[in-house]
């Protein structure tokens, strides 16, 4: 029953979970992962090989290098071709489980399909009302902040986002962090400023947001860093969305 529970939810929500031993070299595909490939589920053996077929061949590298990168964990976007022919935009996380030795024993994780979140990202060079509708339909926000005036920018969805309405108040670092839960905003800091030292200029990030209601929601960040031409840091622009039901899901 908890599996098929488990089944419902990864389909109303467009998320697939799969695992891979490191040892033993076997790998497992949840059914929506399978759909999320354009197949009927255990349509095929699941490998990693099998896996990087149906990845778009301008994506293998980064997918490659971000899983072998990762200490314990790894968020990438993807672009995947299924067997439907149909192109899917796939946000993955992975999280490696290591043996008592500390060695590297299986990875698991979980792929959603981030196709109009990355249909509403483009859309920002579009125009602000066309950005707007598409962030309300999508439910994704957006964001801006000038490193040098400290301006930021919050778009009318990122508003709705954290539980206000749209300029009820002041967009500004500070009642952003008032917002976010305190377990979690050691790494978001973390998580900025190493984007800018490491010369990334991107991150992502994952973390819980207490509303004014003190409903709590778990919120998905991209930002993309802009430098001036001396290769100073100039500004952050980015798009959020609430994933809680991803995160409830997973659990």
């Amino acid at each position: 029953e908890s599996e098929s529970r488990l089944n419902l939810a990864q389909s109303i929500a467009h998320v697939g979970s799969w695992g891979r031993h490191l040892v033993r070299g076997d790998s497992y595909w949840s059914d929506e992962f399978y759909r999320l490939m354009g197949l009927e589920p255990g349509a095929t053996t699941p490998s990693l090989g099998r896996l990087l077929t149906y990845m778009h061949p301008d994506d293998r590298t980064g997918f490659q290098e971000a899983t072998r990168d990762a200490e314990d964990s790894y968020d990438v976007r993807v672009r995947c071709i299924g067997d439907d022919g149909v192109e899917r935009m796939l946000w993955m996380h992975g999280e490696l489980t290591r043996d008592h030795d500390g060695s590297p024993l299986r990875w698991d994780g979980t792929s959603q399909d981030v196709t109009e979140l990355t249909a509403a990202q483009e859309a920002l060079a579009e125009g602000a009302a066309r950005l707007e509708l598409a962030q309300s339909q999508a439910h994704v926000g957006s964001f801006g902040r000038n490193l040098k005036t400290d301006e930021v920018y919050w778009s009318d969805e990122l508003y709705r986002l954290l539980g206000h309405e749209p300029r009820a108040i002041e967009p500004s670092i500070d009642n952003l962090f008032a917002m976010l839960h305190p377990d979690d905003r050691d790494r978001f800091r973390n998580t900025t400023r190493d984007a800018v030292r490491t010369g990334v200029d991107q991150y992502d990030v994952e973390s819980r947001f207490i509303r004014p209601d003190d409903e709590q929601r778990v919120l998905w960040q991209h930002g993309e860093l802009t430098r001036d031409e001396d290769g100073t840091p100039l500004r952050w622009d980015g798009t959020v969305q609430d994933v809680t039901e991803l995160v409830d899901a997973q659990h």
